[in-house]
């Protein structure tokens, strides 16, 4: 315990000056853009966890909203026990949760956007397109019947989840690809 301790206290310590005395070149976009996949996929693998497998026990969902560092905020703008949709929402969709996808999502849909170009400045990468899918996808769902169809008949969150999870993966891969693999590809 002591050891645990003495780790959060030195990660706590190294977010804080990273946050307020790292410049903002692109070693700093980069370690964001990790935080903003791992934050990103880390939710999904909650979401996921609370969800499956069926029946779902809305038990879980204030559990959620703690580790998802949102309890206060479900609780000051919807004022009853934690729902999936509401839960959701706040989790998946609100631009305004710091904590929430979507708002990882437009975090690298700004980094992407100022990654390096090889010289090819203005150029749209491939990162921003993966980015704007993700984004894309999650524009249309209606929380409420997607919550509703879950007790019906499970599997649809949990199918979203995994899509987007395995989008954020190729992310990250196009990202190691093109700015951290020194080896050249071969030509066979």
């Amino acid at each position: 315990l002591e050891l645990l301790n003495a780790l959060v206290l030195d990660l706590a310590a190294f977010a804080g000056m990273e946050m307020e005395n790292m410049t903002r070149g692109h070693g700093w976009r980069f370690l964001d853009l990790g935080r903003r996949v791992e934050r990103a996929q880390n939710l999904l693998a909650l979401v996921k966890a609370a969800v499956h497998p069926p029946p779902r026990n809305d038990a879980v969902l204030g559990p959620l909203l703690e580790i998802c560092d949102s309890a206060m905020t479900y609780r000051r703008r919807y004022h009853a026990r934690p729902q999936l949709a509401p839960v959701l929402d706040l989790l998946i969709a609100d631009e305004t949760n710091p904590r929430s996808l979507t708002w990882q999502l437009h975090q690298l849909t700004r980094h992407a956007s100022q990654l390096p170009r090889d010289g090819r400045e203005g150029i749209q990468g491939d990162e921003k397109r993966q980015v704007d899918s993700l984004l894309s996808q999650l524009a249309g769902i209606d929380f409420s019947a997607l919550a509703q169809s879950e007790d019906k008949e499970p599997g649809g969150l949990l199918a979203l989840c995994n899509e987007q999870d395995g989008a954020l993966a190729r992310l990250s891969d196009t990202v190691t690809q093109h700015y951290f693999a020194h080896a050249l590809p071969r030509v066979r």
